[in-house]
């Protein structure tokens, strides 16, 4: 089977519903060591104008949405996608549950980044918050992007760095967590990903601008439990895996009984 066949089926299973990206999200909602919330951090930097028409792609659920509901100007007009029909679903109860007045005004579709059924020029912000690296053809995806903002209207594109979580790709956990079979394509960190090394590149390769804001963050885990849900979220594992697992982590606790882990995650921004 071809590889991008290969990693459609595994985004469907990962995306058809929230629990695998909740219990990813919650380990950094507990143990990041930032004073600001990544969700807020991206909402501040999203200076538009108080009328606006903004589209966000692979919206997830929401979570973007929900944690700034109260600051989202009254002008903004908001179309929320993601690929994942079931995903979208799930969010959309979840904005209507936390801020029904947003929610009601809100447009949702299900949308390929890579053929956004949207006319040119239909908004002045794009936001695509850590998901180009599942686009297979992200130059297409950036292409569409372009395509759909207004002249002037602004791309805001999230993702990690090769040193984001590097901790949790090293041999000897990967070892654990995948025995006598080579690291799986989401696991690995290819040359070519969407990460804060390149993706400046690609980004001005369409947009012919691109700057970058690097969130200042890291995680320190006291909770070993929440690191073997994380890797669970990605892979099923027996029980022998979950203790190994477990002792993994324990080892590695500082003399504080804390498991520190780096990340490096950013916001590209370009201009139409």
């Amino acid at each position: 089977m071809r590889p991008e066949l290969l990693r459609d089926q595994w985004l469907d299973r990962q995306y058809e519903a929230s629990g695998n990206l909740a219990a990813r999200i919650a380990l950094h909602a507990r143990f990041s060591t930032s004073k600001i919330d990544w969700m807020d951090w991206v909402f501040e930097r999203l200076t538009l104008p108080a009328r606006a028409r903004v589209l966000e792609v692979g919206c997830g659920t929401l979570l973007l949405w929900r944690r700034n509901a109260a600051r989202v100007p009254a002008g903004w007009a908001l179309t929320l996608t993601d690929r994942s029909e079931g995903m979208l679903a799930e969010g959309r109860a979840l904005l209507a549950e936390a801020a029904p007045a947003l929610a009601a005004r809100a447009a949702f579709g299900v949308a390929d980044a890579a053929r956004l059924p949207f006319a040119a020029g239909s908004f002045d912000a794009v936001i695509a918050n850590h998901m180009l690296y599942h686009v297979p053809d992200r130059a297409q995806a950036l292409r569409e992007f372009k395509r759909v903002l207004a002249p002037g209207g602004r791309l805001f594109a999230a993702t990690n760095g090769k040193a984001h979580m590097a901790e949790v790709r090293a041999p000897g956990i990967t070892a654990i967590l995948y025995p006598e079979r080579a690291l799986p394509w989401h696991e690995q960190v290819e040359e070519d990903w969407f990460g804060l090394e390149h993706g400046g590149a690609e980004v001005a390769a369409v947009f012919g601008n691109s700057s970058l804001a690097v969130f200042p963050d890291g995680l320190a885990v006291h909770d070993v439990g929440a690191l073997l849900a994380y890797h669970e979220s990605y892979v099923a594992l027996d029980a022998a895996q979950r203790s190994a697992v477990l002792a993994y982590y324990d080892a590695r606790r500082g003399p504080d009984g804390v498991v520190r882990i780096a990340k490096a995650s950013g916001l590209f921004e370009a201009r139409a």
